[in-house]
């Protein structure tokens, strides 16, 4: 378990950018994984115990290895993606491995040490390493050049700062995405679990400290709209019922969010959230590429059953309409996502794609809810981070590898959320 903690520990500090014109940095993750699995075949726990990965998940992942290696983007080598995607899966199935030698002991505690030490302490070691690298004037290279703007949540208390560029993050908003997820599990986890109450209180601070000064706005506000709400059905019993609507979040979250915002133009008090003038009416220039994107798909084309492949927004043509809103971006303008998981999942994986992608949440909701007779503090945090990942989707890319790091932790909650299901049935098996 602290082995796999390790390794990922590596990835997660191993972003796409940084290490890309070092060859041998960049083969690290990759034969750390890949030698987790082959150090992990020879355990008897992992060579006897019988584990049947579920259909959804397995089409999910393929969808996902298969987009990659159909990708669009002029500026990853057939040798990139396929690093990716050996990282991907040697990390995935070493975390299979890890899951079936630890969680064979279904105690509600043992799960919870899985979860701690396997997910949460590797993403809370990459905020720490980064706070410190910030500290000492560390970097990203990716921001270099780049015009990242002011710390708007800061400069609102007096605190008048430019944006974190933090060494080892991907980009700005996907960065914010996962430091959100650790600052959702903290609370939930604190809520929930009755051991690791310091390292969730240093969690929640730490999150909080980087989401300020990395100023994404979303990320600070989602985790604890969330909380609250499960707080509030929570005391009824309702949230699984509700839980069905929660993947409809991602087919309806661009519309439902400009109306939102159409309404808060209207309150000068909400002002103080925008950077600029019109962040509020446009959405921070979000609607312009959401519109250029519906027209894509108004005239239907045979290549929109399956997709263009990763990078479809820029095969299409279509993001070539919205580059010059992004002129920071330079030659790679044209690449920058539609900022929203529903059209870049159609540009990418097609209307195929969507179905799947809505069929594995409600799979989840359904292994939830199986599991959470017997262990309903992770089933609910799990289905806390699925309604954050909807969330978060409606004005970020979070499927794909667009940032790996994001598929990574998702798909990794997705195969314990399984795991737990199927401990729950053996428990009650028992009884």
């Amino acid at each position: 378990m602290k082995r796999f903690a390790f390794i990922f520990l590596v990835v997660l500090i191993s972003p796409e950018k940084y290490f890309q014109d070092n060859m041998v940095v960049r083969l690290i993750p990759g034969v750390l994984t890949i030698g987790l699995v082959l150090l992990n075949m020879g355990h008897r726990k992992v060579r006897n115990i019988k584990y049947s990965t579920p259909g959804i998940l397995l089409l999910t992942m393929a969808m996902l290895v298969i987009g990659v290696i159909r990708d669009n983007s002029p500026d990853k080598s057939w040798l990139f993606n396929t690093f990716e995607v050996l990282v991907y899966i040697s990390l995935a199935v070493g975390f299979v491995q890890t899951a079936k030698r630890h969680l064979y002991n279904p105690s509600p505690a043992n799960c919870h040490r899985f979860l701690v030490w396997s997910i949460y302490i590797p993403i809370f070691l990459l905020l720490v390493i980064n706070l410190l690298g910030f500290a000492v004037g560390l970097k990203s290279e990716s921001a270099e050049g780049m015009d990242i703007g002011k710390a708007v949540m800061l400069s609102s208390i007096g605190i008048d700062i430019d944006r974190a560029s933090f060494p080892f993050a991907p980009s700005f908003n996907t960065y914010g995405a996962i430091v959100g997820l650790l600052l959702l599990i903290s609370l939930f986890m604190l809520e929930y679990f009755n051991r690791y109450r310091i390292l969730m209180l240093m969690g929640i601070g730490v999150s909080i400290t980087t989401l300020f000064v990395l100023d994404t706005r979303s990320a600070m506000l989602y985790p604890f709209l969330i909380y609250g709400g499960f707080k509030f059905w929570g005391k009824r019993g309702e949230w699984f019922g509700g839980s069905k609507l929660v993947p409809v979040i991602m087919l309806l979250g661009a519309p439902t969010l400009l109306l939102i915002l159409t309404i808060l133009t209207q309150i000068p008090e909400a002002s103080f959230i925008a950077r600029t003038s019109s962040d509020l009416q446009s959405a921070n220039s979000r609607s312009i590429i959401w519109f250029i994107s519906m027209k894509e798909f108004l005239d239907f084309k045979l290549v929109h059953l399956f997709g263009y492949g990763q990078f479809g927004h820029y095969a299409s043509g279509a993001s070539f309409e919205w580059s010059g809103w992004f002129s920071e971006w330079g030659d790679n303008a044209a690449l920058v996502t539609p900022h929203n998981t529903f059209f870049s999942v159609l540009f990418d994986f097609g209307y195929f794609g969507l179905v799947v992608l809505v069929t594995l949440q409600y799979r989840l909701i359904h292994w939830l809810k199986v599991a959470s007779g017997s262990y309903y503090g992770l089933s609910t945090l799990i289905l806390a981070v699925l309604v954050y990942w909807n969330l978060i989707g409606v004005t970020e890319t979070f499927f794909g590898f667009y940032s790996a790091h994001k598929i990574r932790i998702l798909t990794l909650l997705f195969f314990l959320a399984h795991f737990l299901s199927i401990n729950a049935k053996r428990k009650n098996s028992y009884a």
